[in-house]
């Protein structure tokens, strides 16, 4: 897919994002060195991911069928679901690189790779999201944001709509809109969005190529029959903890970030950096997607040099008084989405 006139593979920052970067510029050695791409190290992770997958399945099923505890088994389901579930989170992170031309220097083995091993078996489109992915970045926090559009997460009035609004007047408010998405109710709407776009949001080359790939995946999973085993350690995973977390991701990046009252359209008021606790690692951000406001600054730096980003921006004394940091995505549920009367934001 050609992109459209305005975006470019790196977006190029320019005047647009000078007020973000008054104070903590790189210099060019740094950002040269920030932004190489290491297409082998990409595929390296593909495959690394794939094969958890495969072997956390492998082992819950071992472990399922000869234990004699129903508990035992059933944390052991749970425990997996989520390390599955955490894993197809990688790819959607994977894709995002993609949208961004970082995955790989050659633009069609990127968008090849992108859409065949990460983007279309989560139910996602890179074709799709690389649309508005980019207006995103430009306009992040304003009527032209595109995740907006994307995501739904405003009214025409511009307020944020109720399953959106951040931070939460309590622990059961929060529960109410988590439980949903991690049940399942959550994975359906997904469904239903993506078979929305890829069929009439798309081009009919696109379209076909889809259809030619999930007809031969089907047959593949029928002839082996392995139905219920994709049903359980792909789609359970896929429909409740890898909706959950990358909805929390999401929420976390750009909702009830800290503001500056003097400056009502600072970038710094509409996204947020979280430092991933070793289970946030393991369970809910596999790779540093979490380094958001580095992200949004330099998008041109592909995901494995995102925390040499972050080391380097925190050199800035500016940088450090306006970015908003937050260590663990416990702390930001636990803080910033759940605020009860009398408690500090």
């Amino acid at each position: 897919m050609t992109p459209p006139a305005e975006d470019s593979a790196t977006l190029d920052l320019g005047d647009l994002y000078q007020d973000r970067l008054d104070g903590c510029c790189l210099s060019p050695t740094v950002l040269d060195k920030l932004t190489r791409l290491d297409p082998v190290h990409n595929v390296r992770v593909i495959a690394r991911e794939y094969s958890g997958i495969v072997a956390s399945a492998s082992f819950c099923h071992w472990f399922c069928t000869n234990t004699s505890s129903v508990i035992a088994a059933w944390l052991m389901y749970v425990l997996t679901t989520m390390f599955i579930g955490a894993r197809q989170h990688t790819f959607a992170i994977l894709q995002h690189d993609a949208a961004h031309y970082r995955l790989f220097p050659n633009r069609l083995c990127n968008n090849i790779v992108a859409e065949a091993l990460l983007a279309w078996p989560i139910l996602l489109s890179n074709e799709w999201f690389r649309k508005y992915h980019f207006a995103h970045h430009r306009h992040v926090g304003n009527a032209k944001d595109g995740n907006r559009q994307q995501y739904s997460t405003h009214t025409p009035q511009g307020e944020w709509k109720k399953h959106w609004k951040f931070p939460r007047s309590s622990t059961t408010d929060f529960a109410a809109w988590a439980i949903p998405r991690l049940a399942g109710f959550g994975g359906m709407v997904y469904f239903l969005r993506f078979y929305g776009r890829i069929w009439r949001s798309t081009s009919t080359k696109y379209r076909g190529a889809a259809l030619v790939y999930y007809g031969c995946l089907y047959n593949v999973i029928q002839v082996m029959q392995m139905g219920q085993v994709v049903v359980q350690y792909w789609f359970v995973p896929l429909f409740t903890w890898f909706i959950a977390i990358n909805i929390l991701r999401i929420v976390a990046e750009h909702c009830a970030v800290k503001q500056d009252p003097g400056s009502a359209n600072n970038f710094f008021n509409h996204t947020r950096t979280v430092i991933p606790s070793t289970f946030d690692k393991i369970f809910v951000v596999p790779i540093n997607v979490s380094y958001h406001v580095e992200h949004h600054l330099y998008p041109q730096v592909p995901w494995y040099r995102l925390l040499e980003l972050h080391e380097e921006l925190m050199k800035f004394a500016v940088y450090q008084e306006k970015v908003h940091i937050t260590e663990s995505y416990y702390t930001v549920v636990a803080k910033e989405l759940i605020v009860t009367k009398g408690k500090a934001a």
